[in-house]
C-alpha cells in the first residue's frame, strides 16, 4: 500500500469518526428537543387544567349561586308586598322564600372562595340575618290572630324597611358576582397566556429540532456521496484487480490445456494415459469456468448474473471427478447419493466453485490416519422449488460456538493447515446473493459435519 493510499484511508476513516459524532449529537439534540417540548407542554398543561377546573369549580358555580340569591331575595320582596295586601293572605309564601334563600346561601358558602371575597360576603352574610330575622318576625305575626295583629302601618313600615335592607344587600351581591366574573376573566387570560407561551415554546423547540434535522440531512446526504465515491472507487479498483487475476490465472491455463488436449488426441483410446489426460482436461476447463464466472460475479458488485442457471446433477459430477485424485491420496471414500436432474439458479463456474469448496474443505479435515472408514457423500433433494444439497464427511466435526463463524472471511478452524480462510466466506457469499441459505450441523449418521446449502430451481431452464 502507497503513503497516499494510507493516508486517504486515515483521512476517511477520521472523517468517518467525526461525522459519527456529529450524527449521534445532532440526534441526541433533536431527541432532547423533542422532550423538553413535551415535558414542557405537559408541566404548562397542568396548570392550564389547575386554572381550567378553578373556573369551573368556583367562579361560574359563585356567579349562579350569587344569582340565586338576588333571585329569592327579589322573590322574598314580592311576597311581603302580596301579604300585607288586604285581605291578608298569610305568611306561607314568606317562608317558602326563606326556606330558598337559607338554601341558595348554605350551597354559596360550601364554595371555595377567593382572595378578598370572604371579606366582601361577611357583611352580606349579615344583613341576610337581619332580613331572614325580619321577614320571619312578620310572618310570624301574619300568623296570629287577626285581632292581634299589628295596623296596617306598622306592617307597612316593617315592609319599607325590609325592602331597604333587600336593595342594601342585592348592591352589595351585585358586586360580589362582578368580583366573581373579574377572577373569572383573570383566570381565563391567564389561561390565554399559558396557552400562547406553550405554542411559542413549541414552536422554538420544533424550530430547533427542523434547523438540527436539516443540518443532520445535509451530513448524511455528504457521508452518502462520499460513500458512494469510496465505493465506486473501490468497485473500479475490485475490477481491475479481478481482470488482473483472471488474466493471469487463465494466462498459465490456455498452454496447459492446449498441451493437453494434442496429447489426448494423439494417443489412442485404450492407452493407459488416455484417462488421466481426459481427467486433466476436464480439470482445466472446470478451473476456466470458475475463474470466469467469478469474475462475472466480481464485475457485477457480488450479484448474480441475470437468467443464469446450471444442471445441478452435471456440476456436482465434474466436482466430484476433479477432487477425486485428491480424495484418494487422503484414503477418503467420495462418492454421491440421489442427485436429482434439475437446474437450479446459480452460473456453473459459481456452483462449481461452492461445491468445490465444499467437497475439497470435507475431504482436507479428515484425518487420514484414522482408523475408520473416512468418507464424504454428497446428496441432494428437492424441497418446494428449492434444491437442498448437503455435504457429509465423517471427520472431526464443527464446534457448536464456530458453526456461524466459520462462513466469516479469514476465519479457520486448524491453523497448522494451509489457505486463507476464504473458501467458505466465498459459499456464503455466493448462495446468499442468488437468494439461498447456507449452514452447517452435525453429521446425523454420526461423527463429523454436515454442510448444506440450498439454491431456487430453475423451473423454466428445462
Amino acid at each position: 500500500m502507497s503513503r497516499l493510499q494510507r493516508l486517504s484511508g486515515r483521512s476517511a476513516l477520521g472523517w468517518t469518526s467525526r461525522s459519527s459524532v456529529m450524527v449521534l449529537a445532532s440526534f441526541a439534540i433533536v431527541v432532547a428537543c423533542f422532550g423538553a417540548s413535551s415535558l414542557y407542554s405537559d408541566l404548562r398543561l397542568q396548570n392550564v387544567a389547575s386554572s381550567a377546573e378553578n373556573v369551573s369549580s368556583n367562579s361560574l358555580p359563585s356567579i349562579v349561586h350569587l344569582a340565586e340569591i338576588r333571585t329569592t331575595l327579589h322573590d322574598l320582596d314580592e311576597v311581603t308586598e302580596d301579604a300585607l295586601v288586604p285581605p291578608y293572605r298569610g305568611a306561607t309564601p314568606i317562608d317558602r322564600a326563606l326556606t330558598s334563600l337559607r338554601t341558595s346561601c348554605a350551597l354559596y358558602e360550601k364554595l371555595p372562595t377567593y382572595r378578598g371575597e370572604s371579606a366582601l360576603w361577611l357583611p352580606i352574610r349579615t344583613n341576610l340575618d337581619i332580613v331572614e330575622a325580619r321577614a320571619g318576625a312578620l310572618a310570624a305575626e301574619l300568623h296570629g290572630p287577626r285581632e292581634t295583629m299589628p295596623d296596617a302601618e306598622h306592617l307597612h313600615m316593617e315592609r319599607a324597611e325590609l325592602r331597604e335592607q333587600v336593595a342594601r344587600i342585592d348592591a352589595a351581591l351585585r358586586e360580589l358576582v362582578e368580583f366573581n366574573a373579574l377572577q373569572g376573566n383573570l383566570v381565563t387570560s391567564q389561561l390565554d397566556t399559558e396557552r400562547q407561551r406553550i405554542r411559542l415554546v413549541g414552536f422554538l423547540l420544533d424550530g430547533v429540532s427542523l434547523l438540527v434535522s436539516i443540518a443532520l440531512a445535509v451530513l448524511a446526504a455528504r457521508a452518502v456521496r462520499r460513500y458512494t465515491g469510496l465505493v465506486e472507487r473501490r468497485a473500479e479498483e475490485l475490477e481491475s484487480f479481478a481482470n488482473r487475476v483472471a488474466h493471469d490465472v487463465r494466462g498459465p491455463l490456455t498452454p496447459a490445456l492446449g498441451a493437453l488436449e494434442i496429447a489426448h488426441k494423439k494417443l489412442t483410446e485404450d492407452h493407459e494415459l488416455s484417462p488421466v489426460l481426459a481427467r486433466g482436461i476436464r480439470s482445466v476447463r472446470l478451473v476456466e469456468s470458475i475463474v470466469e464466472d467469478l469474475l462475472v460475479f466480481a464485475r457485477a458488485g457480488a450479484q448474480p448474473e441475470p437468467g443464469a442457471y446450471a444442471d445441478f446433477r452435471s456440476a456436482v459430477e465434474e466436482v466430484l471427478n476433479e477432487c477425486q485424485p485428491y480424495a484418494t491420496a487422503r484414503r477418503v471414500q467420495l462418492r454421491a447419493e440421489t442427485l436429482p436432474d434439475v437446474a437450479v439458479r446459480c452460473a456453473p463456474g459459481l456452483l462449481a466453485s461452492v461445491l468445490s469448496n465444499l467437497v475439497r474443505n470435507a475431504i482436507k479435515y479428515i484425518d487420514e490416519r484414522a482408523d475408520n472408514a473416512a468418507s464424504v457423500v454428497v446428496r441432494a433433494r428437492v424441497e418446494r422449488d428449492r434444491v437442498l444439497c448437503e455435504v457429509l464427511d465423517t471427520g472431526p466435526g464443527i464446534p457448536p460456538a464456530m458453526q456461524r463463524a466459520i462462513f466469516l472471511p479469514h476465519v479457520r478452524l486448524d491453523r497448522r493447515t494451509s489457505g486463507l480462510g476464504l473458501g467458505l466466506a466465498t459459499v456464503d457469499r455466493v448462495i446468499r446473493a442468488h437468494g439461498g441459505q447456507v449452514g452447517v450441523s452435525p453429521n446425523p449418521k454420526g461423527q463429523g459435519s454436515r454442510f448444506w446449502f440450498e439454491l431456487p430451481q430453475a423451473t423454466d431452464a428445462r
